[in-house]
Parts: C-alpha cells; structure tokens; sequence
C-alpha cells in the first residue's frame, strides 16, 4: 500500500515534502542535515534520537521552511535514516511516503560493498511501497580521502540510471547546499504535477 506523499495546507499555503537521506552507516547523512542547519540559520530545528552508543537509533529530524516569489510556501521534513544493519525496519519506517531521496555514497573504497548493499535495500524498499518513481538524489561524500574511488567508477556501479549527482566533503560544508537545493527542487516540481499551484519559480 502506497503513504500519501506531499501534503498541501491551504490554510496556511504550505506544501510539506519529506525528504529522506539514505545511505550505509557513517556515509554522512546526519552531517549533512546539521551542515545544512548551519547554512539555513533560523530555518528549522534538529531532532535527533540517539541508541546508548550515540548513533542515530531512528532518524534525524530538520524542517526548513522556504518561500517562493510566487507565495508558496514549501516546508521541507528532512530525515537521516539510520545506517546500521540492525536498523532496517526504523529504515523501513523512515522511508514511507518520502517526497525525494538523497543517496549518500561514501566515497572510500573500504565502504563500496556496504553502498552496494544499502543501495539493494534502497531499491527493494521502494519497489515494496510503490514509490519507484520518487526523484532521487546521488551524493558523492568523503572525496577528500586519499582512498576514494574515482567517481566514474562509482557512477558505473552505482548510478547507471545517472539520476542528478554531486560531489560533496560534507564535513567540511562542500556540496551540502547544492545537494539540497537539487532534491527540493526536484520533489516540489514532482508534487506540482500532482496539482495546480500556480507557476513555479524555484530560486
């Protein structure tokens, strides 16, 4: 059974998206909501719930709120699904009705089975909940390291359907920005064509 996805508020004139990064443990996901949470100051707040390790035991929670010269007014609900095997039905959870997904890859070679493999559960998942045609978003991170893997390599193993893709040092802010700006402005274009909202003008 397909979640609704991307909901309209016409009291308040707000599209809510939810958007999802997804990608195998320690890749960089909850980094880039707080980096992003740095760039877009007083734009949301950050709920993170922690496991007695400190890793991230369900998700992380942000929630921007942009507003577009036509009026509209779209919130974003950004989620870090959480990488560890262990987590795969909070990842399941996280995962439903997602407006737009961000693929975190880790670019260090010692990690490219574990992309693989998050990857597969990626792509089973959405086969599961109907939701093959929601946009998606490759994030190459980590491409300071000395061991990253060319990203002709990883675009051939990884992305051969070439869905949008950055290059990002998450760490450091490198690509963050621009990482999100693709994925929100590709699932508010994808939710427009479900309606009629006036004219778009992402900025």
């Amino acid at each position: 059974m397909r979640i609704i996805m991307g909901l309209f508020n016409k009291g308040t004139g707000e599209v809510h998206l939810k958007i999802v990064y997804w990608g195998p443990e320690n890749a960089g996901k909850t980094e880039n909501i707080v980096r992003l949470s740095d760039f877009l100051k007083d734009s949301g707040r950050i709920v993170t719930l922690l496991g007695k390790d400190g890793s991230t035991i369900y998700f992380d929670f942000y929630n921007p709120v942009l507003t577009l010269p036509n009026g509209l007014k779209v919130k974003y609900l950004l989620y870090a699904s959480p990488g560890k095997k262990a987590a795969r039905l909070a990842r399941k959870l996280v995962l439903a009705g997602t407006d737009g997904i961000v693929f975190v890859v880790d670019s260090d070679e010692k990690r490219f089975k574990d992309n693989k493999e998050s990857l597969h559960e990626l792509q089973e998942l959405l086969e599961i909940k109907g939701l093959k045609d929601v946009p998606i978003v490759f994030q190459y991170n980590k491409r300071d390291l000395q061991t990253a893997l060319p990203v002709e390599e990883l675009r051939r193993e990884l992305n051969p359907q070439n869905y949008p893709e950055v290059e990002a040092k998450v760490i450091k802010g490198v690509g963050v920005l621009e990482t999100f700006k693709e994925i929100a402005k590709r699932s508010l274009i994808n939710f427009l064509k479900r309606g009629n909202f006036g004219e778009l003008d992402f900025p």
